[in-house]
Formats: C-alpha cells, sequence, structure tokens
C-alpha cells in the first residue's frame, strides 16, 4: 500500500480487525500513505464486533476475574469515497446494515487444529512466543478503569508436547460473520492479506466469488490446501451447502469406501465358519421338517373329522 501513488481504488472496501486491541488499527491505518508519507484520501467507517460469552471464553481458553474475557472487537471500513449503500436486513444476525455493531457473534463452527509440532513449522519464523520474549502476560489491558492490579510473579510457560493438539489461529472468525462481510460489501472478489484458516477462501468459493489469499510459509500453503480440499468434499455431500451436488453425494455413497473389505480368513476361521453354517442349516432343516409334519398331521384330522361327520349325517336305510 504505502509502494504506490495511486491511491485507494473506487469499488475497493479494506476491512481491517483490531484483534480485541484498539491501538492496532492506527498501526494498520498509518500503511495508507503515498510514496511522499502523505495520507491518501479515504473514508472511513467504524463498526463494533460483540462475540457471545461462552464462545470468547471458549477462545481464550482461560477466565481471570472481572472483565478477563473480551467480548468486543473493532473494525475498520475503509473506501475512497463514503459508500453509497441501500439499507438491507443482515444475513445472519440481527438488525441492518445501518448499524455499527454485530452481536452474539459464535465461535468458530469447525476450528482448525493441529499437533504443535505442525503448527510450529507453519509459522516458522513467524511464531512469537506466548506473553513477549521476557514471558509475562501484556493482555492485562482489559482492567476496570480505577481498578489496580495485585503484583503478581512472573507466570511460567506451560510446556507442550510436540504431538500436544491445539487451534492453529486463536482469531479464527466465524463463516457467519465472513459472509456477513461479503453480504454488506456485496463483495465482487476478495484479497485476503492473512489467509489464516482458510474461512475467507472456502466463503467465497461456496458464494462463487474469486478469491487471492497470503500465506505464512510453504508449509501454511500446504496444510491450508489440504484442509480446504477436505472441506470442499464434505461440503459437495452436504445438502445444506451451496456446493452441494446431489448426484456426486449418490455417487459417494454408492461407492465401498477402501480399506472397509472384510480381512482373508485363514483356514482355522474358515473351518469355524464352515461348522457354524452347518449347524445352522441343520437347525433350519429340523424346523422345515417339523412345520411340514406338523401340517400334514392337521390335514389328517382334518379328513378323519369329515369322514365322521359324513357317516353321522347319512339317512338310515
Amino acid at each position: 500500500m504505502g509502494q504506490t501513488s495511486i491511491g485507494i481504488l473506487p469499488g475497493d472496501m479494506y476491512v481491517l480487525f483490531d484483534g480485541t486491541r484498539g491501538g492496532n488499527i492506527n498501526k494498520l491505518k498509518s500503511g495508507f500513505v503515498n510514496e511522499g508519507g502523505e495520507v491518501l484520501q479515504k473514508s472511513e467507517r467504524k463498526l463494533v464486533l460483540v462475540y457471545a460469552e461462552d464462545g470468547a471464553a471458549r477462545r481464550r481458553q482461560l477466565v481471570r476475574g472481572t472483565g478477563s474475557v473480551k467480548q468486543q472487537e473493532g473494525v475498520l471500513l475503509i473506501t475512497k469515497h463514503k459508500p453509497k449503500m441501500n439499507r438491507r436486513k443482515r444475513l445472519h444476525f440481527e438488525g441492518t446494515s445501518a448499524g455499527d455493531a454485530i452481536v452474539n457473534i459464535p465461535a468458530p463452527e469447525d476450528e482448525w487444529m493441529l499437533p504443535t509440532m505442525k503448527k510450529r513449522n507453519l509459522y516458522a519464523h513467524y511464531r512469537v512466543e506466548v506473553g513477549g520474549k521476557d514471558g509475562s502476560d501484556d493482555d492485562d489491558d482489559d482492567e476496570d478503569i480505577g481498578e489496580v492490579a495485585e503484583p503478581s510473579a512472573k507466570k511460567k510457560r506451560i510446556a507442550k508436547n510436540d504431538d500436544d493438539v491445539e487451534p492453529v489461529f486463536y482469531f479464527q472468525p466465524a463463516t457467519s460473520l465472513v459472509e456477513e462481510f461479503m453480504h454488506l460489501a456485496n463483495a465482487r472478489a476478495v484479497i485476503d492479506l492473512t489467509a489464516g484458516a482458510g474461512v475467507w477462501a472456502l466463503a467465497a468459493l461456496e458464494n462463487n466469488i474469486p478469491y487471492f489469499g497470503v500465506v505464512l510459509t510453504e508449509v501454511h500453503l500446504k496444510e491450508l490446501h489440504d484442509r480446504l480440499v477436505r472441506e470442499i468434499k464434505t461440503k459437495l455431500t452436504t445438502p445444506t451447502s451451496k456446493l452441494y451436488m446431489a448426484f456426486l453425494a449418490t455417487q459417494v455413497k454408492s461407492v465401498k469406501p477402501k480399506g472397509l473389505t472384510k480381512p482373508k480368513k485363514d483356514e482355522k476361521d474358515k473351518e469355524v465358519d464352515k461348522d457354524k453354517d452347518d449347524k445352522d442349516k441343520e437347525k433350519l432343516d429340523k424346523k422345515t421338517k417339523k412345520k411340514t409334519d406338523d401340517k400334514k398331521q392337521k390335514k389328517k384330522k382334518k379328513k378323519t373329522s369329515s369322514s365322521s361327520s359324513s357317516e353321522s349325517q347319512s339317512p338310515a336305510a
């Protein structure tokens, strides 16, 4: 952005998330300058996102008293001129596009999880130790006004095993939120500078919108590609998905998955099965024979009864 003098193009909208830290917005806005360092002409609109508390707490995975669960995140929408957008109902949430807040946002439906070692390889040199270089926790900027924090000892990092599974991106958005922004902006294409867990990519695919994303590393590219392929395969056979193809779902159901074939049995197992089959056949034969004998016996009794009745009803000579 700072390398061009073209400026913001008409029709473009930049969506900047502050990650629950208001100061991040100013850092992101600092890139909207021309080659001479002059601020670009632009229009700004602020939105507030309010996450459901249970989802926010689960994402944080740690609750530390008053104000410890951050439910609000700021969003800045930047365009060249103030956009003329018709007021419309929100796609997944209450209210309309005229409001400055989107509330009760759920946690991600399918959070991307990987073993710790794979996650480290994915981040490579972009990885930053939790709490910063000194191991202190700098995430206590949410204290109530006037509240004085008690002094505490430096928190120790919790050692993780290479095979421990954890979220790859803690700020992975819900699909419903991503689709809401696409609906708000009437998006025709998406350029995603933080491809992350691929939520924007998948939403763009489902809504038939061109997408271009930037990943961290080659490992991120491969892992994300594999994840998207799995997700798309699932959606192709899921009736509620926009990518659903009935004929494909039918074909998938009719194909016998590999690896589910019955293992070959050895001679001993075959003999056991043969003995079982013989016993079952013998039982079936006995049942069939008994039924046949019972039927014959009933017919014989019926015939005898008919003869006796005829004799009793014949006139005397």
